[in-house]
């Protein structure tokens, strides 16, 4: 009988380093192969409501609506690694806006795609919200009977209407970038 003894107390150690630090994540992290699930976060589990145990073996599309998967899985298969958005399906059915980032790396011997994914639901709210203000002050801006003008490092960046008229010219053309 012949044996042979190894220390693995380092590999232990980066195991459990890598655990605290994904579970400390605020975006929700997986790590797939060829689209399938291997692993995935304590805030996988609680934005999508899967176990691990029910998230591996899933293919990595079942967390994405429909709409997206197609595009989702192409992104997965060629190694894209650019941010992009889609609509994430919950466990219960429900949805919500995210986005994912992913890039292909060496685990356990292994190539495979580690993705974050972040609800984004905050961010699409108040950028609507900047949105609908910008426009009430374009059409303030552009429908006041009074001239307007943004002077922006000593020229004239945007006006109105109002202002082309009072200062005499016929277009916008004709003043943009000229100075006051």
């Amino acid at each position: 009988i012949q044996g042979v003894l190894v220390d693995i107390t380092d590999l232990v150690e980066v195991e459990e380093r890598f655990k605290a630090l994904s579970e400390a994540s605020f975006e929700a992290i997986f790590i797939s192969e060829k689209g399938i699930c291997l692993e995935q976060n304590l805030a996988a589990e609680k934005f999508f409501g899967y176990s691990l145990e029910e998230a591996i073996g899933k293919s990595g599309t079942d967390w994405i609506a429909l709409e997206d998967r197609d595009m989702v899985m192409h992104h997965m298969l060629t190694g894209y690694e650019e941010p992009y958005r889609v609509t994430a399906l919950r466990k219960d059915g429900s949805t919500f806006p995210a986005e994912i980032r992913a890039r292909m790396m060496q685990y356990k011997e292994r190539v495979v795609r580690v993705t974050g994914l972040q609800d984004i639901t905050e961010r699409i709210n108040i950028e609507s919200s900047l949105q609908e203000s910008e426009k009430k002050f374009r059409d303030l801006f552009e429908k006041s009977k009074d001239a307007n003008l943004i002077i922006h490092n000593g020229v004239f960046v945007d006006f109105n209407q109002a202002a082309i008229d009072m200062l005499g010219y016929k277009s916008k053309k004709e003043l943009l970038n000229k100075h006051p």
